[in-house]
């Protein structure tokens, strides 16, 4: 059984690198945000006893929080760096591209795509395999961040640089080697949807839809670093605590087509269906 000693322990990072303050400010939330993904995921599939598919499990903090509530998670991800550490957390671990699987058809009750889309090359592949791989009355958890968000083009929420959250990845690239020249390199650089091309996306899929950004935004008050990470979005966080922002912000989250969608929500969670 994965633990949390063991999450802490694979994850400590170097303190000697220049992204170590950061590095250690993600490692604490993954924890948080796993436990936020299994409250909305839990909205539609029990967890105990179900099959989870972790794609893209990162650091393993969803997959762990899965497991807590009884899940049976496979953790998948196409970083075999990655899957080694999320192996030493004992989970069950799958090396393999989001968008090519080696699972038979309907094999799993849930699915979780947590800032996963705006890293791949080719999102609808992703979708359309978290379509084959679910079954009928199952869920998919997707979250992804807002493309136009003001708070994003004001803080990108990959890096707290402003102005980036629009550019194209070869752009994306060039910015970075002036002012991270350490994170240029990486080939999982996020190019940001937009909400209608993020939801035409799951219409053509065939998925049915909701977003839950109710629930997030709850947590952002309750516990901000299950939504945000950067100090710029936490400061945010903490102003807007106090009433009556506190009721506007949860007023607007309950919104989920117009304006606010498509420029208020920094990221959006959404809930999607198989049709039986």
């Amino acid at each position: 059984m994965a633990c949390m000693e063991a999450f802490r322990s694979v994850y400590a990072p170097p303190t000697d690198h220049p992204n170590a303050g950061r590095w250690q400010r993600a490692i604490d939330g993954a924890l948080a945000r796993g436990y936020l993904v299994a409250d909305i995921l839990s909205e539609r599939i029990p967890l105990r006893g179900a099959d989870i598919l972790d794609a893209g499990a990162g650091v393993g903090g969803t997959s762990i929080c899965l497991a807590q509530r009884g899940a049976k998670v496979v953790a998948l991800d196409r970083d075999a760096a990655r899957c080694s550490a999320l192996r030493a957390l004992g989970l069950l671990v799958v090396l393999a591209d989001a968008s090519r699987t080696p699972f038979r058809a309907e094999r799993f009750d849930g699915i979780v795509l947590q800032d996963v889309l705006e890293h791949c090359c080719n999102p609808a592949a992703v979708l359309r395999e978290a379509y084959r791989l679910l079954r009928p009355g199952g869920a998919v958890y997707i979250s992804t961040p807002n493309r136009y968000a003001l708070v994003n083009f004001l803080a990108d929420p990959h890096w707290g640089l402003p102005f980036i959250a629009v550019l194209s990845r070869p752009a994306l690239r060039t910015a970075l080697r002036l002012v991270r020249p350490h994170d240029a390199h990486r080939r999982d650089l996020a190019r940001l949807l937009g909400f209608r091309e993020f939801t035409s996306l799951l219409e053509k899929t065939g998925f049915r839809w909701t977003l839950r950004t109710e629930i997030a935004a709850s947590a952002l008050f309750a516990r901000p670093d299950a939504v945000v990470w950067s100090r710029l979005h936490r400061l945010a966080a903490r102003l807007l605590r106090f009433n009556p922002f506190c009721r506007m912000v949860m007023g607007i989250s309950r919104r989920e087509y117009g304006l606010a969608p498509r420029v208020v929500f920094p990221c959006w969670y959404a809930l999607c269906t198989k049709p039986s």
